[in-house]
């Protein structure tokens, strides 16, 4: 084997020194730098570009359930606070209501009710009491029509 392995190799150095032709190099070098490229790419960006984008979207992703993480929560401590001032008003209006009703269970003259530029209404308790144990009052959509409420007085 040994003479084969001489032989060829005689051979190959008889054979004639090709040359590579100008810029082969170069080229080969260029081609693979670009196959290199070709394959770090992501959607057709370099695969630094896509990575980068892909983050940027995770992040515009984030701060947006962020933001509206903290307007639900803005929105809800907002109806929470109306909430808390409904109930008050509430209250309020339900004590005024039971100091009114002792008031008109308690009262034998007339009640202030207000008034507008032409007359003034008044409530008149002995009246109302005296229906009351009649057992004779009814709803004001009940009432008969007239021209005139009957407990209101003008001027």
């Amino acid at each position: 084997m040994d003479s084969d392995d001489e032989r060829l190799g005689e051979l190959l150095r008889s054979l004639s020194r090709e040359s590579a032709s100008r810029g082969f190099t170069a080229g080969v070098l260029a081609r693979l730098r670009q196959d290199e490229q070709r394959r770090r790419r992501f959607f057709g960006l370099p695969l630094e570009r896509a990575v980068l984008a892909a983050a940027l979207v995770f992040l515009a992703l984030a701060g947006g359930l962020l933001m509206r993480q903290k307007m639900a929560d803005a929105a809800r401590h907002e109806a929470l606070a109306r909430i808390e001032t409904l109930e008050a008003q509430r209250d309020a209006l339900e004590a005024e209501l039971l100091a009114l009703q002792r008031d008109a269970r308690d009262a034998q003259g007339v009640i202030y009710l207000g008034s507008t530029p032409d007359y003034d209404m008044v409530l008149d308790m002995s009246r109302l009491a005296r229906r009351r144990a009649e057992n004779t009052i009814r709803p004001a959509m009940a009432a008969p029509q007239h021209n005139q409420p009957q407990n209101v007085y003008f001027r």
